[in-house]
């Protein structure tokens, strides 16, 4: 079922016009951060898997792949149906959207040709369709919703699930969320929007830990703000754990069992926000805590494209308390891709319940080692990493000492057990030469 959309003046941005506007741009730093992105290339070899959506296209650059035709013909029938719910004419909610999507289009400045070619109308239809297709999904998806639903589209919505939900978070599949908001505005059982990304966050929480004290909170301003990016605010969290030196340039690595073997105990935090990563030391040990870790296809497929918009949206030039908040993906995935070297690594994050996967250990494994190749690990980490070198070079004959009794535990146990047994058979003949 197609959706009624009036046609406005057609209005095709020259070629020349439209480069020009994209240096402008890249030209201002604070919209390098508004921008709509691609992927960027530095994580390119990573695969297609976090890049190309699986069956729904949303935003400019997919838009019009002959894979993703299906789904096009259920976004008409998402926004036949918002526009019914809202009770408005099909002419105010496309003049509604008309003029914001003008607003935004400039945004999208890396793709010139798949957004140039479309007139100002093809433009805004496209994102009237993505933005009820979204709308309606987030409401199908709210369990305690009590407003009617189509059949036909929570059917699809449903055994589409999976495939929706890797394809609505990659970041090169993003519209802007004041649109999204704005049309959610128009009618009278507005879709739950935050209860809906709170709900998808809570998705990383591996059983028996708690979830995050603080609700989802309404993130404004700035054009890049998109589901992605607020995803990502509210998985990262609002607090900066202490314990972090504020730089390091030291270089180190260290796994999960070597942590162990400096008295290092890995836990999991409090919370499950990425930026609740830290390390406290003391004098004959150490904790380092982080946020614990479901993970699956898609939860690693979000994590990639959290960490690809940091990637395109940091800057060295920033104070260092915005980069670790900038960064904390990155950081988060860098710390985990150092404690792990061998599949007995992630069996030793299971243990401590800081890793939960359907991936077996040597996928898990596989994904940290892959991603960690192709980005630099954020502030927060090498802040760690500075921490944990000079735990070790002050602690340097402790440690060797905790080392070895952890590598002969199980000797020292017997040995131990031996003297016991001789120091309880001498006991017994000194007494039995006493009474004598």
């Amino acid at each position: 079922m197609a959706v009624v959309v009036i046609p406005q003046e057609s209005t095709r941005i020259p070629v020349e016009e439209w480069k020009q506007a994209a240096r402008e741009l890249k030209a201002d730093r604070r919209d390098m951060e508004s921008m709509f992105h691609r992927f960027p290339v530095s994580l390119m070899d990573l695969g297609k898997r976090y890049t190309d959506p699986l069956v729904v296209a949303i935003g400019p650059y997919h838009h019009g792949k002959a894979e993703l035709i299906e789904m096009e013909k259920l976004k008409g029938a998402a926004a036949h149906r918002f526009i019914k719910d809202s009770g408005r004419s099909p002419e105010e909610i496309h003049k509604a959207v008309f003029d914001i999507a003008q607003q935004f289009r400039r945004f999208y400045v890396g793709v010139s040709v798949e957004v140039a070619r479309m007139t100002a109308d093809e433009f805004a239809t496209m994102m009237l369709l993505d933005a009820c297709f979204l709308l309606q999904y987030a409401r199908v998806m709210d369990a305690d919703s009590q407003h009617p639903t189509d059949a036909s589209l929570q059917h699809v919505f449903m055994s589409n699930r999976v495939c929706i939900e890797n394809d609505i978070m990659l970041l090169e599949n993003q519209i802007p969320w004041s649109m999204v908001q704005e049309l959610n505005g128009l009618t009278g059982a507005p879709a739950p929007l935050a209860k809906f990304i709170s709900t998808m966050e809570s998705t990383f929480k591996i059983n028996g830990h708690r979830q995050s004290a603080e609700p989802f909170l309404q993130y404004s301003g700035g054009h890049g703000l998109h589901l992605l990016a607020l995803f990502r605010l509210e998985k990262i969290g609002r607090n900066r754990t202490g314990g972090v030196p504020e730089s390091s340039s030291t270089a180190i690595t260290a796994s999960a069992t070597e942590l162990a073997k400096m008295a290092i105990k890995l836990k999991p935090c409090g919370t499950p926000d990425f930026m609740d990563m830290g390390i406290w030391t003391g004098k004959l040990s150490g904790n380092l805590h982080l946020a614990p870790l479901f993970l699956d296809e898609t939860r690693a497929c979000w994590l990639v494209n959290m960490a690809a918009l940091e990637v395109c949206t940091a800057s060295n030039e920033r104070e260092d308390d915005i980069m670790k908040k900038k960064t904390a993906v990155c950081s988060y995935l860098a710390l985990f891709a150092m404690l792990v070297n061998r599949e007995e690594d992630v069996q030793e994050l299971r243990t401590k319940r800081l890793v939960q996967a359907n991936l077996t250990d040597k996928e898990t494994l596989d994904f940290f080692k892959s991603i960690v190749k192709h980005m630099d690990g954020g502030r927060l980490y090498t802040g760690i990493m500075g921490e944990i070198s000079r735990y070790k070079w002050r602690k340097k004959r402790w440690i060797k000492v905790h080392g070895f009794i952890k590598d002969n535990k199980k000797t020292i146990i017997a040995v131990l057990s031996i003297i016991a047994v001789l120091v309880g058979i001498f006991k017994t003949l000194l007494s039995i030469k006493t009474h004598q």
